[in-house]
């Protein structure tokens, strides 16, 4: 089973990438997928209940350790996960894009 592709801005970096398009509670845990960006900044992607369904992605953003958070975002489904981390990559990465200038104020987005 391949890893679930993330488009990331070049100035990205997959630090593990453990997300699966799969609902077997076996592959759905606390370490999916980290992505270092500029500033120091990390997206984290967990699953929880670990190894549980029903559950949800958590996709959070964090400045240098876990206990600086920025935002967090909680998804139902891998689709959702993805454009979100993507989203996200893109609005803490240098040069802004329009669209996500524009996206910005989606309900999504907002710090927690």
């Amino acid at each position: 089973m391949e890893p679930a592709t993330i488009n990331l801005p070049l100035c990205a970096t997959v630090l593990f990438n453990h997300l699966y398009r799969t609902t077997d509670p076996l592959f759905l845990n606390a370490d999916l997928l980290a992505i270092s960006l500029p500033k120091n900044r990390v997206i984290d992607v967990s699953w929880y209940p670990e190894n549980t369904q029903p559950g949800a992605y958590t996709i959070t953003v964090y400045r240098g350790d876990w206990e600086n958070q920025e935002r967090s975002v909680q998804v139902a489904d891998i689709d959702a996960a993805i454009e979100t981390v993507e989203r996200l990559a893109e609005l803490y990465s240098e040069g802004l894009g329009r669209q996500f200038q524009q996206d910005a104020s989606d309900s999504m987005l907002k710090p927690t």
